[in-house]
């Protein structure tokens, strides 16, 4: 025991020593201000971690990697907006659309103006603004929020894993979810740019691992995470409520009345803020209809030229065009961000980099899709529920969008990662059946991958994710 308490010292003092390097390396932010309050985000998600999971040490290996990871991601990105760009963490260079109206709304909110933003687009900067009152807001310490609401993410996707498979070696479990969720890098790498995405993987996390608990016993602290979720999400993604309010229906069947009617209050409130926010506009376009923000802009876009060249533009096709492209759609859902044009989406810092390494999440999909075909009907009914729940959202994302925002996927991986942590657990993956897959699945995968780079190339040569 002693023994492991060392190890895990050296290895936070290893990980503080290298988020210190990194910020000295990358010089925009107070070095001791913004290590303090990664060090703070840390912390709490391990007090989390201790609190709603199976702590083990290399759970905590797990959490301390993607720290520093994190760490490392938030210096290098703090750098690029502030010095690199000619700006101050008080006033950073934004390019990215999404970042700099955010911001902009934020700043607005914080002196009492008027930030010109849309109203659809004003959800995220309002909760910066309520985040960062009275001001003044920095964006180190915006970013910072966002490593925790991503370390929150894994630690319940671990939690969530747990609860759905009761008594099957909990410590175990909780670690595989952890790393399975940890080492998709698109995942981790939304904890260190300024959109709204880590806040919703933490409110999909949550909901998963309530659910999860709420099938076995009646909890007030989970329903009203689940409630608190639904409150956040009418804020800063409004089209996020009937997906929750889906996710309740699933879970629902096998509760008990007490459980099912707390549900059922929360949906019908989650219905009523969906409505109201769409009646006073704050409701984004995506979800609500079949025009995507990609396909609006695609004269915009030269990277959707061998996209609209090889299968349409995906929002003249009609309605069963899409019901039969979907397996395409899916498998370029899947196949993005390309493992290659890591300088593609430097506007959004130079972390984004990191998440064109897909290969994790091509090995995770391995193990998703062996699941699907060959387990899920074995496998715990709380899995199911949960594998279930997360593929008709990654079959909706795809089919409304064209497989076109990947990203949009990544809150989904909370509600799929415990059915993989299961089968690993399990000894599934041992079968000489799942060894002759994983071959075959690889290739399969290589040979996607070259297509993808040859389409691109011959189309629109450096264009859409090719570069």
């Amino acid at each position: 025991m002693k023994s492991t308490s060392t190890n895990l010292y050296a290895c936070y003092t290893a990980a503080l020593a290298i988020a210190a390097a990194a910020l000295f390396v990358f010089p925009g932010a107070s070095v001791v201000h913004t290590l303090l309050k990664l060090a703070g985000a840390g912390f709490l998600a391990t007090l989390l971690y201790h609190r709603v999971s199976a702590p083990s040490f290399w759970g905590h290996c797990v959490l301390t990697g993607a720290w520093t990871l994190l760490a490392i991601g938030l210096a290098a990105n703090v750098w690029y907006f502030t010095t690199y760009s000619g700006g101050t963490v008080y006033d950073p260079v934004l390019i990215n659309d999404d970042a700099a109206s955010a911001w902009r709304q934020m700043q607005a909110m914080l002196s009492g103006q008027d930030s010109g933003v849309g109203m659809s687009r004003r959800g995220y900067g309002t909760f910066l603004a309520l985040l960062a009152w009275p001001g003044p807001a920095d964006i180190a310490s915006e970013l910072c929020f966002n490593v925790l609401l991503i370390l929150v993410a894994i630690v319940l996707t671990g939690a969530a894993a747990v609860r759905l498979t009761p008594g099957v070696e909990p410590q175990r479990t909780a670690t595989a979810a952890m790393l399975m969720t940890a080492m998709v890098c698109y995942f981790l790498s939304t904890g260190v740019i300024l959109i709204k995405d880590a806040l919703i993987c933490a409110i999909m996390a949550s909901a998963v691992y309530a659910c999860a608990g709420l099938r076995s016993r009646f909890s007030w602290a989970d329903i009203v995470l689940v409630f608190a979720g639904g409150l956040v999400a009418a804020l800063v993604r409004p089209n996020l409520l009937p997906l929750l309010c889906l996710g309740l229906l699933i879970f629902a069947p096998g509760m008990d009345r007490r459980r099912i009617a707390a549900l059922g209050a929360c949906v019908a409130v989650f219905a009523a803020l969906y409505f109201i926010t769409r009646h006073i506009g704050l409701r984004s376009e995506v979800f609500s209809d079949t025009h995507t923000p990609m396909v609006e802009m695609g004269a915009e876009q030269p990277r959707l030229e061998s996209y609209n060249s090889v299968l349409g533009n995906y929002n003249e096709l009609p309605l069963w065009r899409h019901i039969v492209q979907l397996p395409v759609s899916l498998a370029l859902q899947f196949l993005t961000p390309l493992p290659w044009a890591f300088s593609r989406d430097v506007v959004f810092g130079p972390s984004a980099a990191f998440a064109h390494i897909s290969f994790p999440w091509y090995a995770l999909g391995g193990i998703l899709l062996y699941y699907a075909v060959a387990l899920w009907r074995r496998s715990p009914r709380g899995v199911a529920l949960s594998f279930g729940y997360g593929l008709l959202l990654t079959m909706l994302t795809a089919f409304m969008t064209g497989g076109t925002i990947s990203r949009y996927c990544l809150p989904w991986l909370p509600a799929l990662v415990p059915a993989a942590a299961w089968a690993w657990n399990s000894g599934s993956l041992r079968r000489r059946s799942f060894k002759i897959w994983y071959v075959v699945y690889a290739l399969l995968v290589v040979v996607a991958l070259c297509a993808a780079f040859a389409i691109l190339n011959r189309y629109n040569p450096g264009g859409w994710d090719a570069k």
